[in-house]
């Protein structure tokens, strides 16, 4: 019974490391070393392209003795889940800066921005229906192209101006969210 209570641990446990180091961290922190080897190493190898540089850095590593290298590995499984971790924690309230929900202590900076988004997303409405007014048989080539840049615009930007937001990503989102609900 206790074997089997074990067994199943050290498979979720074994899940949930697979789960962090096949995450972008690895990549990340995969795509660094290289750049930075590929930087360190002479002109001749960096020729070769990204193969060479990170077969160079393996011999290198192989190297070393058996201990660094298992202490390397083991350092590097450790940043990796960490880096994932920091990142799986910091998504949400990144995005959340970045679409215009801001702490209290800058509102200073929100009232502008805000209003100088709806003053844009007014000016392209004016203009959307000024050009949606004659037949798309009468428009010349530039008139399609602008009209179809503010019907872009317009279709990533909430139509209520309670829903707008101070950034371009928040009002998508925002749009988004309210598509559903305006059909």
């Amino acid at each position: 019974m206790l074997g089997q209570f074990w067994n199943g641990l050290g498979g979720k446990l074994a899940e949930r490391w697979i789960s962090l180091l096949l995450s972008p961290a690895l990549l990340f922190w995969a795509t660094g070393l290289i750049a930075w080897h590929w930087k360190r190493t002479d002109p001749s190898l960096s020729h070769d392209g990204w193969r060479a540089v990170a077969r160079h850095l393996g011999d290198q590593v192989r190297g070393l003795p058996v201990l660094v290298q298992g202490l390397l590995v083991v350092v590097s499984l450790i940043v990796v889940a960490l880096s994932a971790l920091a990142a799986a924690r910091l998504t949400v309230p990144v995005v959340r800066l970045l679409s215009g929900y801001w702490p209290s202590w800058l509102d200073w900076l929100h009232r502008p921005l805000l209003n100088r988004r709806r003053e844009r997303i007014r000016a392209d409405m004016d203009t959307l229906r000024a050009l949606a007014g004659p037949s798309e048989s009468t428009m010349d080539w530039r008139e399609r192209r602008t009209y179809a840049e503010l019907n872009r615009r317009y279709l990533l930007a909430p139509t209520e101006a309670g829903r707008q937001l101070p950034t371009r990503l928040g009002n998508i989102l925002a749009a988004f969210e309210d598509r559903p609900r305006v059909r």
